[in-house]
């Protein structure tokens, strides 16, 4: 009952927590269109019915509606300023297009650092016969196992089979097997200063931005990639409400993969929108019609495909658990 109870706040602090990054998706677009005087006709926090609503200086109606999923922000068509988001210039409305993405990666950022303040900063310490390593082959450790790893035929030689091993009680000249053999890595978290918790969720964010984009890259290349559409997001947020620092590290690589995925050349999605309008600027209101229409089938297409790939691996991952319980034969 327990861990039915755990199984079951998941998903629902999963739900909660999608909801306030898609908020802050829209906030980004909100804010940066106010700020190039294009007012907002509606922000709504939720979706379905209106439960109640007010009206702030600028003319925008916040409305806050029954379900706790998501929002929308929506612009005036003809405002009485005359500005909207179709007669400012092309840049500017660009940045408009840019800010909900740009404001999913604040939030994560800022997930990261409060992650780390919490956890502590994760390091991997390698060690060989209970000593640690500094370096081998004058490079750090993890960099340099991964090249030999990499290039393993470059060290079937017997003249490339010794690396130089730099530890806390010396310099080593060891071969190759040896290492494997003795390697052991684990990880270690530490408490950081200020500056060192920036650092690190720096290089956190930067290292996922570049994880989702390879993998986007692999997806339309042809290669075998392991892609999760909001299903298999969900079912990855199973033990979320064990842990709050767990629960950042969720937020913070699940608003990476919205902004990331929401510049994508779709028209539905923001950077579509971007490819749309420079089209429209560039080749005319012909071409950039053509091109939404493709997206739009491409668009459905790919929906599907992640929500198919989502149920399989759902459905996979079921049948491997009655395996092992020799639920099935």
């Amino acid at each position: 009952m327990i861990s039915f109870c755990i199984f079951l706040s998941s998903y629902l602090y999963a739900i909660l927590f999608i909801s306030i990054l898609v908020i802050a998706h829209e906030f980004g677009h909100f804010y940066v269109a106010l700020k190039h005087g294009v007012r907002a006709k509606e922000f709504s926090v939720g979706m379905g019915w209106k439960l109640f609503s007010t009206r702030d200086k600028n003319g925008t109606i916040w409305t806050f509606r029954s379900i706790p999923f998501g929002g929308y922000v929506s612009f005036y068509e003809t405002d009485i300023n005359g500005k909207t988001i179709d007669n400012i210039s092309l840049i500017r409305r660009i940045t408009v297009y840019l800010a909900g993405p740009a404001a999913n990666l604040i939030v994560a950022f800022l997930a990261f650092n409060l992650m780390f303040v919490i956890r502590g900063i994760p390091k991997i310490r390698f060690t060989y016969k209970n000593t640690e390593i500094i370096s081998i082959n004058n490079e750090l450790p993890k960099v340099s196992i991964m090249k030999i790893m990499r290039n393993s035929s470059e060290y079937e030689s017997l003249e490339n089979r010794k690396v130089g091993l730099q530890t806390s009680q010396g310099n080593l000249v060891i071969d190759i097997g040896d290492l494997k053999n003795n390697l052991i890595s684990n990880i270690y978290y530490f408490r950081g200063s200020f500056i060192n918790i920036i650092r690190a969720s720096w290089k956190y964010l930067a290292d996922s931005i570049r994880l989702n984009l390879t993998s986007i890259f692999d997806l339309f290349s042809g290669k075998k990639v392991n892609v999760s559409g909001p299903i298999g997001i969900l079912h990855a947020s199973k033990g979320i409400a064990k842990s709050f620092s767990g629960a950042l590290e969720w937020i913070a690589m699940v608003s990476i993969g919205l902004a990331i995925f929401n510049l994508m050349p779709f028209v539905p999605l923001d950077g579509g929108r971007i490819v749309h309008d420079l089209l429209s600027r560039y080749l005319g209101k012909k071409a950039a019609a053509l091109y939404e229409r493709a997206c739009l089938v491409l668009f459905y297409a790919m929906i599907i495909y992640v929500f198919s790939k989502d149920i399989n691996k759902i459905v996979s991952s079921k049948i491997i658990s009655h395996k092992k319980v020799g639920l099935l034969k």
